[in-house]
Parts: structure tokens; C-alpha cells; sequence
């Protein structure tokens, strides 16, 4: 095992983690207020003393969630989640069993660590080259949908309250989806090749397309 390709593999990681739940919080966040002003008319009328606070902060939220986003799968990103996923392929004896029972003799007796990686999976190369397939799907999706958005906040396009609303409820649950599969991805569990990601429930997710 290359201590150097570990050290790499752990910084690329956690940099893919930050930027991951940095999008999770941003969109939730973003999801939260509007389902609570929503929902409450005590806390609608509260948020409306000092509306344009509230207009700027979730403004902010949601324009915050693409460039996270922007930052995980745009190929001009240098820590994208193409470069993590190359630091994975080119280090794989990091996933061994003795690696990981090395790393686990650190916090735990050996003998303890031996039981430990018994049943624990080991990733294949097979399954590299399947999880950066599922990647390139989930760009294209990134490419079509979401990255004409976020151009159009750089270049302050995007529509008016009166006007063309850029996210509607299947936008805003495929942001969910997305934001899913870059949290499966940096989960450290054995990864399951799907058609479709599964997204995170959210509540208040209708109201997005409102102004």
C-alpha cells in the first residue's frame, strides 16, 4: 500500500465530502424556509419585516447549491469527482483487507482488526469502472439541466418573479437526486449500480416552483 496514494485518496475524499454536504445544506436550507414561510403564516408575516434579508439569503442558497454542485462535476474543477475517482483507480490496494486492517490496528488491537475486515467488501476494478460510468450519466444530467442555470446566475439571466421560473418541482427533486448519488458516492459503503438514484425525502418540495 503507497502511504503517499493513501494520503492523496484521504485529501481528494474529503474535499469531495465538504463540497457534497456544502450542496446538501445549501439545497435543504434553501427547501426548509420555503416549506416553513409556507406552511405558517405567523412565520411568513415575521420573514416579510424584513423581506429583502430573506429574499438575499435564500437567493443565496440556492445560487450557492449549483456552484457547489459546479464544483463536484465541472471538468474545469481541479478537485472534481473525476479527480477523485482517478486517485481510487490508480490506488486500489488501499481497499484491500490488509489495508484496511492496518489502518484499524491505529484505534483497535490487532486481533480486533482481524475480525473486523473478515466480511468487509473489497472494491473491484469492475466496480470502479461502473460507479464512473454512473458518473458520466449524472454529468450529462449535470450539463443539460443544471449547468444552463447556473451560467444564467453568473450572467444574471435568470427569470424574474413575474416571468419564467427556472426550477419547477421536477427540477428541484432532481437537484434532490443529484445531491444523493454525490452523498452515496463519498459514503464509504459497497456501490450499488442503479438505473435511477433514489432522492432524499424532502418536505415542502412542491412549493419550489412558486414564487
Amino acid at each position: 500500500m503507497s502511504t503517499a496514494g493513501a494520503a492523496e485518496f484521504e485529501a481528494e475524499l474529503n474535499i469531495f465530502r465538504t463540497e457534497q454536504e456544502a450542496a446538501e445544506q445549501y439545497f435543504f436550507a434553501y427547501l426548509g424556509i420555503r416549506s416553513l414561510a409556507a406552511q405558517r403564516a405567523d412565520v411568513l408575516a415575521v420573514m416579510n419585516y424584513n423581506s429583502v434579508f430573506w429574499i438575499i439569503s435564500h437567493h443565496a442558497l440556492l445560487l450557492s447549491t449549483f456552484i457547489a454542485l459546479g464544483r463536484i462535476f465541472d471538468h474545469a474543477s481541479k478537485h472534481n469527482v473525476d479527480r477523485l475517482m482517478l486517485v481510487v483507480e490508480r490506488n486500489l490496494s488501499i481497499f484491500s483487507r490488509a489495508a484496511l486492517r492496518s489502518r484499524k490496528e491505529k484505534v483497535i488491537s490487532a486481533e480486533q482488526a482481524r475480525e473486523y475486515v473478515k466480511d468487509r467488501h473489497v472494491l473491484s476494478a469492475n466496480e470502479v469502472r461502473d460507479l464512473k460510468k454512473q458518473i458520466r450519466d449524472w454529468r450529462k444530467v449535470f450539463q443539460a439541466r443544471y449547468l444552463p442555470i447556473r451560467h444564467q446566475f453568473a450572467h444574471k439571466k435568470i427569470a424574474s418573479r413575474r416571468g419564467k421560473r427556472p426550477l419547477g418541482q421536477d427540477q428541484c427533486r432532481r437537484v434532490e437526486a443529484y445531491v444523493w448519488i454525490s452523498a452515496r458516492a463519498a459514503s464509504g459503503t459497497r456501490p450499488v449500480v442503479s438505473q435511477r438514484a433514489k432522492p432524499y425525502p424532502a418536505a415542502g418540495v412542491q412549493i419550489c416552483a412558486s414564487a
